[in-house]
């Protein structure tokens, strides 16, 4: 073989490896720079996760008040009945959206400690409810919710102890960040009458207690 021949030869094999060699390290460039974008992309959407975490909406509990209703309009007249209403805030840092809220109760006759069953059907809602619809619930706001009613009968016997009362609610909505995730707030109360309700103020501030029972409680 001439050397011309070789010359042609090894400048053939040389452009090969070039090729192969910037090929490669294009290739690797390429990778690098898609694995500092995808870690990029990670950060960013961990950085989203975190602000919207910090700063969306969050129901609570806030406090739970009552009212009552008499026979007729005169003030002195007996009582009929109780409403227990629930009422929630928003204690983080954007508006709640879609906001839906229900209340509900029972009374469990003949005795003074009557337990829920661990599965009881709290989402079916037996008996009567009221329910609350707002849009928006701004940050710090504080609103009514649902309401439940309670005869004064029942609440009398409760004092007597002979029944239990429960209370239960459940506020559902959507934070602004991910309008596609649905969020809800419940609890359940055991409702205490430490003062025969005969005998004491309707407004009387400890009137009623609230003691939570662990069951149908869960904040998302």
């Amino acid at each position: 073989m001439k050397l011309n021949d070789w010359l042609l030869v090894l400048v053939g094999a040389a452009q090969a490896f070039a090729a192969f060699f910037i090929g490669g390290w294009m290739i690797a460039i390429y990778r690098r720079m898609q694995d500092l974008m995808d870690r990029q992309m990670q950060l960013m959407e961990s950085q989203v996760r975190s602000n919207s975490a910090a700063n969306r909406a969050r129901i609570s509990l806030h406090d739970l008040r009552w009212d009552y209703f008499t026979e007729t309009p005169d003030p002195l007249s007996p009582i009929v009945n109780y409403h227990f209403i629930v009422q929630w805030k928003n204690s983080g840092q954007t508006p709640a959206v879609q906001s839906w809220n229900w209340m509900n109760g029972i009374v469990l006759h003949g005795s003074a400690d009557a337990k829920l069953p661990p599965d009881f059907p709290f989402e079916h809602r037996q008996g009567q409810k009221m329910e609350a619809q707002l849009f928006q619930i701004v940050r710090d706001q504080v609103i009514d919710g649902g309401r439940h009613p309670v005869s004064a009968a029942d609440l009398v016997e409760v004092f007597e102890q002979r029944a239990t009362a429960y209370l239960w609610s459940a506020h559902e909505y959507n934070d602004v960040f991910d309008q596609n995730e649905r969020r809800i707030t419940t609890f359940c109360m055991r409702l205490v009458v430490p003062n025969d309700p005969r005998k004491v103020a309707p407004k009387e501030s400890r009137q009623f207690l609230f003691q939570s029972t662990g069951l149908f409680t869960k904040a998302t």
